[in-house]
């Protein structure tokens, strides 16, 4: 039996030290030059899809050399160097060349094909027919502490209400990381909500998406962080009753909700968290602990429980008319296009947003939501690519 040693079968063959050398010194070029050389070498010979204008024929060899990080070369090499000896050692260096080439452009064609994810501005209008209004990249909770603020966003704040705690995650980044490219792109959805109908002296905006996950409580956050910001009044609703995400991250400790004040068993004035820095106001949701009152531990009757779990166009009305006169903009956190609440609430939104995770949520899902939710289409203010990665968008600015 044929032994793999060095000698007769060599332990690094010629093909595979020349890969590793290239790639070794390409990922040390863009870690080294500077972040102008590295997006022109990702422009240059990074892979766009085929569609993009900056697609040029020969990335579909040259992308095979670049790496994002240190782990991801070195997890590469490690592979190419495992399988790939064993290969060359056996069919001689020209047709394991061939082969790693033919491999390597067959798996460009084939994310082109598989690929049916959003991501540029560009694959949203040019499939869905709306406006693409930003991408925003994938963001983690800021570690710095919130600017503190001129004193006319903090008086505004000194009252009775209950604090939003200063930990709120991703939810309050705009305020943690005013300048970074997340809180830009936030900033051309509120320029948007202001030029549509400028003379309407409030608006209601719903943020909702084609499927759950996407981020879209983020989105609704922050914009109401940035609406607040700007020296408007906004109230930011929890209308999610199935996933109260956004309430855990906004009032953790909050005891009453938006089901409390439609069925009229409290004053949303009097359950209202604020967040003392932006001013942002916010209605929070309380999730049904199942199928029984948690006061009486005794069986929800079929109607009351339909109450707590679905938001009613009735409900929804009397609550916009109570607050319409206090706040310039009401934004609502919606559940997805898959869950009624939306269809039945959409009649008493001006404005929706809907928000697409990048690259991941397929075109079909957004075009067949769409279609089963006109109302929401008529009423689109535009769409947003969500949980974008930072070193796409590189390729895209660059």
């Amino acid at each position: 039996m044929t032994e793999f040693r060095p000698g007769g079968f060599q332990l690094i063959p010629p093909v595979i030290k020349n890969l590793i050398i290239i790639n070794a010194l390409v990922f040390l070029a863009q870690m080294t030059l500077g972040p102008s050389i590295e997006n022109s070498i990702l422009n240059l010979f990074a892979l766009h899809s085929i569609q993009s204008p900056f697609f040029r024929p020969h990335q579909l060899v040259t992308y095979l050399f670049l790496h994002g990080n240190f782990p991801h070369i070195l997890y590469n090499m490690f592979a190419l160097w495992m399988f790939g000896a064993i290969l060359e050692n056996y069919w001689g260096p020209r047709k394991f060349l061939i082969f790693y080439t033919v491999c390597g452009i067959g798996a460009a064609f084939a994310r082109e094909h598989l690929n049916t994810g959003f991501r540029s501005s560009g694959d949203v209008e040019k499939e869905v027919h709306v406006d693409c209004l930003g991408i925003l990249p994938v963001v983690k909770p800021a570690h710095a502490p919130a600017a503190v603020l001129p004193n006319h966003h903090r008086a505004r704040s000194s009252s009775s209400h209950l604090l939003i705690p200063p930990v709120a995650g991703r939810c309050r980044f705009v305020v943690d990381e005013p300048f970074s490219r997340f809180a830009e792109t936030i900033r051309s959805l509120k320029v948007a909500a202001d030029l549509a109908d400028s003379r309407r002296p409030n608006k209601v905006v719903g943020v909702t998406s084609a499927r759950c996950h996407e981020g879209k409580s983020v989105v609704a956050a922050n914009l109401a962080q940035m609406i607040a910001l700007s020296g408007c009044r906004a109230l930011l609703i929890d209308c999610n009753l199935r996933n109260t995400d956004l309430t855990r991250q906004l009032a953790p400790e909050a005891n009453a909700g938006l089901i409390d004040v439609l069925s009229g068993h409290a004053a949303a004035k009097d359950i209202i968290w604020v967040d003392p820095i932006s001013n942002v106001h916010f209605l929070p949701a309380m999730k049904t602990p199942g199928s029984r009152d948690p006061n009486t531990n005794e069986d929800f009757q079929p109607a009351t429980l339909c109450q707590r779990t679905q938001l009613t166009s009735t409900g929804l009305q009397k609550l916009l008319q109570s607050v319409e006169d206090r706040y310039d903009y009401v934004i609502l956190d919606l559940p997805s296009l898959t869950v009624a609440d939306v269809k039945a609430t959409a009649q008493l939104i001006n404005y929706f947003i809907l928000v697409i995770e990048w690259g991941r949520t397929s075109r079909q899902a957004v075009i067949d939501a769409l279609n089963a939710s006109p109302f929401v289409s008529k009423k689109l203010l535009g769409a947003v690519l969500n949980k974008a990665n930072p070193r796409e968008l590189k390729k895209l600015e660059s």
